[in-house]
């Protein structure tokens, strides 16, 4: 490599090129004992302390990149208290506010001061008029960024402001945002920033319009094939807690008989399950809809 050029990373290059996202692209990676990272024609180059120097492909890391900045995280995690969706904001045009899953992270969590704090505001967010009024209340602060994935979120952060396909208030987005002309160098002119929240968002979306579309179907009729789900959040936070689903060809107010429940479910397996039912022309309610039915089937295990 004598004859290369070694370039230090711009800041977008920074963001790409992390120890972590190296390890997403390439597993063996040892991630003690770095002393720079550089890039160097179409490979990254990882510097040790001790001297020696490895070369991996940029490509594969960008491919990382763009993979982890947009994954699939489980259905709950930005659900607002009793499962409120996204909250449309008036005073700027498609925009909404994207509560985190506070409620949902373990058992208990819906006691904590970011819970309760978002239990209190949930219906009164619409009460702010200003963008900085509404951003001093979420206060995003600290969160997903890939270059600090180890630390947690910060105690305050209630959710995020987005706008679909456009923006999102989180710090991934905003990074991306600031350096924007450096990620289209790096990747291709019409690159735009992307983050989680976005594509959890389209595919809460993407659940809603096709659950709406089968109601629509039945042309005001009850329908027969109906599924209830309910989740218990695990005993921990960041481990598997349980989605529990039921499911009957009888209606939703059928005998308790008619149910035949889903079993060894996680929050992980929510989105595709939902998909399923719905392909099947199964409509999902969640399970306090029927309070009764609730309280039979959701002591059960």
């Amino acid at each position: 490599m004598t004859n290369e050029i070694y370039s230090e990373l711009n800041e977008a290059q920074k963001i790409i090129y992390t120890r972590s996202m190296i390890g997403r692209a390439f597993p063996d990676f040892d991630h003690g004992q770095i002393c720079t990272i550089y890039r160097v024609g179409k490979n990254c180059i990882v510097k040790r302390k001790n001297g020696i120097e490895e070369k991996y492909p940029a490509e594969d890391i960008k491919v990382a990149y763009l993979k982890f900045i947009q994954r699939e995280v489980p259905f709950f995690s930005y659900l607002g208290p009793n499962y409120r969706g996204p909250i449309p904001w008036p005073y700027q045009s498609n925009t909404y506010i994207l509560l985190k899953g506070w409620n949902y992270a373990y058992q208990g969590s819906h006691k904590t001061p970011e819970a309760r704090m978002q239990q209190l505001w949930a219906n009164s967010f619409t009460n702010l008029k200003s963008i900085e009024s509404l951003k001093s209340v979420l206060d995003n602060l600290n969160d997903d960024d890939p270059d600090d994935e180890g630390l947690e979120d910060t105690e305050k952060a209630l959710g995020h402001i987005m706008t679909p396909y456009k923006y999102c208030s989180c710090q991934a987005f905003q990074k991306q945002l600031k350096n924007l002309d450096q990620f289209k160098e790096e990747f291709y002119e019409n690159y735009q920033p992307m983050c989680k929240h976005l594509h959890w968002y389209d595919n809460f979306k993407l659940f809603q319009r096709k659950r709406n579309e089968l109601a629509e179907d039945l042309g005001g009729r009850p329908p027969m094939n109906v599924v209830i789900w309910f989740y218990v959040p695990p005993a921990k936070q960041y481990q598997k807690g349980t989605f529990k689903l039921w499911w009957t060809t009888k209606g939703l107010y059928s005998d308790i008989c008619n149910w035949k429940q889903i079993n060894s479910l996680s929050q992980w397996d929510a989105w595709s399950y939902f998909d399923r039912m719905l392909e099947k022309g199964f409509i999902p309610y969640e399970a306090s809809t029927v309070p009764k039915l609730k309280s039979i089937l959701c002591g059960k295990s």
